[in-house]
């Protein structure tokens, strides 16, 4: 089993972790979130060689959330 921590841009509630969490459990790779909402940050735990966070962005845009990649952020 393996971990990544993401962040996640646009939650604001209860309800936005609890939607969030359910659309990750549709990929069946994918065995728990643990979602910080002060921290804006997910936890995620899953059993494939890689995360794809395209595909997990993908998910969850329509709802107004967007995955943001620290490895891209410009941090000069």
């Amino acid at each position: 089993m393996k971990t990544k921590t993401i962040t996640i841009n646009g939650m604001h509630c209860g309800s936005c972790v609890k939607l969030i969490k359910d659309e990750f459990a549709k990929i069946e790779t994918i065995h728990s979130v643990d979602i910080d909402l002060g921290k804006k940050e997910a936890v995620i735990e899953y059993s494939s060689d890689e995360l794809d966070l395209h595909e997990l962005d993908t998910l969850i845009q329509p709802f107004g959330f967007s995955i943001i990649d620290k490895k891209k952020l410009n941090l000069n």
